[in-house]
C-alpha cells in the first residue's frame, strides 16, 4: 500500500485505512471482483475525467466506483473544497469509470479510484443522485426497495461548485432512511451541490450473513483536544477481521 501527498510542509497528517478482501471459492455467491485500481488526473481545467478503458466487466448494473483518495496538486486554499470534492459513475458504452467534480479554480487534482463488480448472486448495487435544493434540510430520494436494512450499506460521495465554501460546505450525510428510500443532508449547499449513494445489499438468508447496523451522532462544540479523539459505543461484532466501518 503506497500513500502519497503532494506537500509536506502543513505538518503531519494522520489515516486511516481498511483493505476488504473476498476470499470465498472463485464464482462464489458473496464475490467481488476489482476490476480497476487506478490515479485518474485532473488537470487545472477538466470538470470531469474518465479512466482507463476497464475490462471483464460482466454486469454493469453490478459495478460500484469507489473513491480510494484524493490528493490536491493545484495550491487551491484551505476553504476551496470544491476543487477536489468528486462523484463516480461507470459509463458502460465505452467501459470507463467517470469522475466529476464542481469547479476548475486551481485545481489538479489525482483522485484513486477502486472499481469493483459485485459478481456473485447474492450481491445488488444501484446508484442514487440526489441535487440539494436547501441548505441544513433532510432531502430524500426513492430507492429500489432493499430486503433488509441490516444487510445493505453505502458508500456516498458529494459535489459543489460553490468556491471558498469552508467547513460547512466540505460534506455531506447521506443514510438508509428506510427500505425504499434516502435522505440527504448538507449544512451549506451553497452552489451546485449534489450527492451521490451507491446503495449495496447482499441478500443471502441463511448461515453467516452480512449485518449491518448504521451509526450517527453530533459531537459538540468546544469540547475535546486537538486533534479530537471521541469514542462511539457499537453492538458486538463476532470478528474484527471481518468487520469493516463504511
Amino acid at each position: 500500500l503506497t500513500i502519497t501527498r503532494t506537500n509536506g510542509t502543513g505538518g503531519p497528517l494522520k489515516i486511516s485505512w481498511e483493505i476488504i478482501e473476498y476470499t470465498g471459492a472463485a464464482s462464489g455467491n458473496n464475490e467481488f471482483i476489482v476490476r480497476s485500481a487506478e490515479t485518474v488526473s485532473f488537470t487545472s481545467s477538466d470538470t470531469t475525467k474518465d479512466s482507463a478503458t476497464i475490462s471483464g466487466v460482466v454486469t454493469n448494473d453490478d459495478v460500484v466506483v469507489f473513491v480510494t483518495g484524493v490528493n490536491s496538486s493545484g495550491g487551491s486554499g484551505r476553504r476551496e473544497t470544491e476543487e477536489f470534492q468528486l462523484t463516480t459513475e461507470y459509463i458502460s458504452a465505452s467501459n470507463v469509470a467517470r469522475l466529476t467534480r464542481g469547479s476548475t479554480v486551481n485545481g489538479f487534482v489525482d483522485p484513486t479510484i477502486a472499481v469493483v463488480e459485485f459478481t456473485g448472486s447474492n450481491w445488488s448495487a444501484q446508484r442514487i443522485v440526489h441535487t440539494y435544493s436547501a441548505s441544513a434540510t433532510n432531502e430524500t430520494e426513492s430507492i429500489t426497495t432493499l430486503g433488509s436494512l441490516s444487510k445493505a450499506f453505502i458508500h456516498h460521495q458529494s459535489r459543489i461548485s460553490q468556491s471558498n465554501a469552508g467547513s460547512d460546505g466540505l460534506g455531506q450525510l447521506a443514510w438508509i432512511n428506510s427500505t425504499s428510500q434516502l435522505t440527504f443532508y448538507r449544512q451549506d449547499i451553497g452552489a451546485g451541490s449534489v450527492g451521490v449513494a451507491w446503495v449495496i445489499e447482499n441478500t443471502q438468508a441463511t448461515g453467516a450473513v452480512m449485518n449491518v447496523t448504521q451509526y450517527s451522532g453530533t459531537r459538540a462544540n468546544g469540547v475535546g483536544s486537538d486533534p479530537d479523539i471521541f469514542t462511539q459505543a457499537v453492538s458486538a461484532v463476532s470478528a474484527l477481521a471481518q468487520s469493516s466501518i463504511m
